[in-house]
């Protein structure tokens, strides 16, 4: 049996409705274990919802639980998310630099160019959920 690496945040159950769980997780930014943070500006937190499809019966609201999500499908959000939409707004850059040879036009076509890749990417939005499926489990 293969060991997989696993992405895991801990949360809190905010809402249970039949087989859908939606968890609330911090994210803090890189400096969070940082003596200086009280002081410091910087110091980035984020709450995150996330819906959960899984069986309700064995968790409560305001229940503390980890969510895990394989370190696989982390990278493929990372492709998708950010990526893939960075190279496609470089490429066309440099393709419209070179044809029209303005760059306030290149600049607004590289960018244009990101539509048609969300709209792509909106047409398989159910596909990508059942292809991200996270998991929880309740906090030891």
């Amino acid at each position: 049996m293969r060991d997989e690496k696993k992405i895991c945040h801990e949360g809190i159950i905010t809402d249970l409705k039949d087989n859908h769980i939606t968890v609330k997780i911090i994210q803090s930014s890189a400096c969070h274990n940082c003596n200086a943070r009280t002081h410091c500006p910087l110091t980035e937190q984020t709450e995150k919802l996330i819906e959960i499809t899984q069986s309700t019966s064995d968790f409560n609201r305001h229940q503390n639980v980890i969510v895990t999500l394989e370190e696989e499908k982390g990278w493929l959000a990372l492709g998708l998310g950010y990526l893939f939409p960075f190279l496609i707004v470089l490429l066309t850059l440099m393709i419209a630099l070179i044809i029209i040879k303005n760059e306030a036009a290149a600049g607004i076509i590289s960018i244009s160019s990101l539509l048609p890749y969300y709209i792509v990417l909106s047409f398989f939005k159910e596909r990508l959920k059942k292809q991200f499926q996270f998991k929880i489990t309740k906090k030891e």
